[in-house]
């Protein structure tokens, strides 16, 4: 019997532990929902990568279909709970052509998003990873603007 609660109580700990990590979910998304401002909602990814090597951090990937003509705001936020900073690169699948990135490399600060105008409508790549591969939970939301 002993056995059976002492069972019990370590999956409990293991459980509250995840739940401490309270910001990892969807509650990330209505957080980081005011930073699209008055641009169109389209899609979230969240991203939960756990600790890896800083030389070779942990990277994502998502696809996106962008129209021309259109404005676009894509934004991150990183949970609190977590040390991890997310860096992501937009490519337009093409011509490989890098359209933003949220790390400015001559001053290495980490930009929360940016926006563009759509030159070309086609395929594009969303890649991600976690600076120095430090474990982390965010949310990237893409919006849109169309130009009249």
């Amino acid at each position: 019997m002993k056995y059976f609660l002492t069972i019990g109580f370590v999956f409990a700990m293991i459980l509250v532990s995840d739940i401490t990590k309270g910001q990892c979910d969807d509650q990330l998304i209505e957080i980081c929902y005011p930073e699209i401002g008055d641009f169109k909602f389209l899609k979230s990814y969240q991203v939960r990568f756990k600790k890896s090597k800083k030389d070779a951090p942990l990277m994502g990937k998502n696809v996106l279909v962008l129209t021309e003509n259109t404005n676009y705001r894509i934004v991150v936020c990183n949970a609190s709970d977590y040390d991890g900073k997310l860096i992501f690169k937009l490519f337009q699948s093409s011509t490989s052509t890098m359209v933003g990135c949220t790390l400015d490399p001559s001053t290495n600060k980490i930009h929360n998003g940016f926006e563009f105008k759509c030159k070309s409508s086609g395929i594009y790549y969303l890649n991600y990873y976690f600076q120095d591969g430090r474990e982390g939970c965010s949310v990237i939301m893409c919006a849109e603007k169309p130009t009249r």
